[in-house]
């Protein structure tokens, strides 16, 4: 259980940070998003390859998490649509996870498909860094 994960590429991802969801490999889910960093990091994935890592916000009652407030173990998603409300803030997004990631700070996401991150990967052993709207390097 105690394998490392070995990246064969580097790829930059946006971060959303989601609170009070989470979000599996194989799961669609649907959320509506109003922050704007959340607004900015689903905007940058649009323009590019529509990939986003998603992860779990620790304290829901946080409104601008930080580093610390977000756990490092999420999931690379493919947004599947995005609905705009006319003369609102709020965006409704389809997600399709595709992944498990996990984000080391300095070193980007990690991820292998099929493989069981390290034991230290699990959520709630450790903190969580990564900005909350930030570009991420991700080991494909």
């Amino acid at each position: 259980m105690s394998e490392v994960i070995k990246a064969t590429k580097i790829k930059h991802l946006p971060l959303l940070a989601l609170r009070g969801l989470a979000v599996f490999p194989g799961m669609l889910l649907t959320f509506d998003v109003e922050r704007p960093a959340s607004l900015s990091a689903l905007n940058n994935a649009m323009q590019a390859d529509q990939l986003i890592f998603l992860a779990a916000q620790k304290d829901l009652r946080t409104d601008m998490p930080e580093q610390k407030d977000i756990w490092h173990v999420g999931t690379v998603c493919r947004i599947r649509q995005q609905l705009r409300q006319p003369r609102s803030k709020i965006c409704r997004v389809m997600v399709e996870g595709l992944y498990r990631a996990e984000h080391q700070h300095g070193s980007g996401v990690l991820y292998r498909s099929g493989q069981p991150l390290s034991r230290s990967a699990r959520p709630g052993q450790r903190g969580a860094p990564g900005g909350h709207a930030s570009q991420l390097p991700v080991a494909v």
